[in-house]
């Protein structure tokens, strides 16, 4: 039995060419197909981090972030945020500020070497709901400056995102009404002595965009979630790379935008590589979520990431992270242990392979974990907002799959492509390497990509 298919495609494999007519013989030799089970595995914590002095509703989890092993979490319910050692569980300190209350303190979080930076999204120094952020002492608990901006306004969310990278605090304001009511903006600060950099708008901005909803920043590169974007339909979403500067280098849209889709809604940058949330695109079912990986350098879309399980109302992709070729996406509305239990997912970003789903061994119905995700170093962490004062789980990631190596020997050769194309004639799902649903060349032209590619 043969499968054909028209292309220009060549590479270097026992591959009959004609012309533009690639035909791929599937040859009738059984195999134990079996890299799917790593891509489909589920793994529990390592540990679970709680804080010491906070009760319940303190929404501990919903922001974290973290650093050479150091993981800082906001409480925004108790006007909190601390830092933990990753690998021991134990608590640094404990980060307050010095005019409480600053309403929502430890609504998003960063952390950089002994640097860390807290956003009050709702602080009332320039109004009600304007907003502010601080910069701390990650390991002392010290305040050593408080941003405000000087344009700020009430209900601008000035503090909604914070990034911090390269002695350089970005901060989102989501609703700040410069290019029109709730448009949004960033600021740039010096994260030593909290001075003004620069205000970065969107060159196309327009009211309700909410610009700034989401920001991620590495190596000088600043990239900025607009969720709300109306580019190609209602709130499909877009999502800007900036330099420190403030000077414009690209903006980015999926291959596939979608009405209310919010691509954007989270984002993060490592290595050359852009992670985006798109957490109400509909894939298969509403608002399932979804998230993509895009080169930084030309803007190409590398891949689009499902989960293998996507269901009605997950979310997947509310929360992003990505650190050194793994991405982690949360799924806080995910519902395995529970209504609204959440969950979050590992993938390998070479390839576009789910590598684990992560959930908490105590997780429960209305716990929303993922709500917010962090990864570093092979240390991933997830949020957990109401369960008591919430927690912080901290996960050990697994090897990234070799989703090429179909015959699970390690090895990738000629019996590879062949039980790839004996899976492919039955349908098998393990052959739709595009996740879409559909067997088609895509699928093999995404497998032959990994099998070029390697084993890690």
């Amino acid at each position: 039995m043969s499968v054909c298919f028209k292309t220009t495609l060549f590479q270097p494999w026992d591959i009959k060419m004609n012309s533009k007519i690639l035909c791929l013989s599937i040859l009738s030799i059984p195999f134990t197909l079996t890299t799917m089970q790593s891509s489909g595995q589920v793994i529990n914590e390592d540990r679970v981090l709680i804080p010491a002095g906070t009760g319940s509703g303190a929404f501990f989890g919903r922001s974290s972030a973290m650093d050479n092993g150091i993981v800082i979490a906001g409480a925004d319910g108790a006007e909190r945020a601390f830092t933990f050692n990753a690998s021991t569980g134990a608590q640094i300190a404990a980060l307050i500020p010095n005019d409480p209350p600053s309403r929502s303190f430890g609504f998003s979080v960063d952390i950089k070497g002994n640097i860390a930076v807290v956003g009050a999204r709702w602080d009332g120094d320039n109004g009600a709901q304007a907003g502010a952020a601080y910069i701390f002492d990650a390991f002392t608990g010290t305040q050593l400056h408080k941003i405000v901006p000087t344009d700020g306004a009430p209900n601008y969310y000035f503090g909604y995102s914070i990034a911090l990278d390269g002695g350089i605090v970005a901060i989102g304001a989501r609703w700040d009404g410069e290019n029109g009511l709730r448009s949004g903006a960033v600021y740039l600060y010096n994260a030593s002595n909290g001075a003004f950099i620069t205000k970065i708008l969107a060159p196309d901005g327009a009211a309700s965009d909410a610009f700034g909803h989401s920001v991620a920043m590495q190596n000088g590169i600043i990239a900025i979630g607009s969720p709300e974007d109306d580019d190609v339909t209602t709130n499909s979403g877009s999502v800007y790379l900036f330099n420190t500067a403030g000077t414009l280098i690209r903006k980015i849209i999926a291959d596939d935008p979608g009405n209310a889709d919010q691509f954007g809604y989270s984002v993060a940058i490592d290595d050359g590589v852009l992670a985006v949330g798109s957490n109400q695109d509909n894939i298969g079912f509403n608002d399932t979520g979804s998230a993509y990986l895009f080169d930084i350098a030309t803007g190409t879309q590398l891949f689009k990431l499902a989960p293998n399980d996507p269901a009605h109302q997950d979310q997947f992709g509310w929360s992003i992270g990505i650190d050194d070729g793994v991405v982690v996406v949360g799924s806080h509305q995910d519902d395995d242990l529970g209504s609204l239990s959440g969950s979050a997912y590992l993938f390998d970003a070479s390839s576009g392979t789910q590598i684990a789903k992560m959930l908490p061994s105590d997780g429960g119905a209305s716990e929303y974990f993922g709500s917010s995700v962090a990864i570093d170093n092979g240390i991933a962490v997830g949020g957990s907002i109401l369960f008591g004062p919430g927690s912080v789980h901290v996960f050990s990631v697994p090897t990234p799959p070799c989703p090429a190596d179909l015959t699970g020997d390690g090895n990738l050769n000629f019996l590879d492509v062949s039980a790839y194309l004996t899976a492919f004639g039955n349908m098998d799902p393990i052959a739709d390497f595009e996740a879409d649903g559909n067997f088609n060349f895509l699928d093999v032209s995404a497998f032959l990509a990994a099998f070029g590619a390697g084993c890690p």
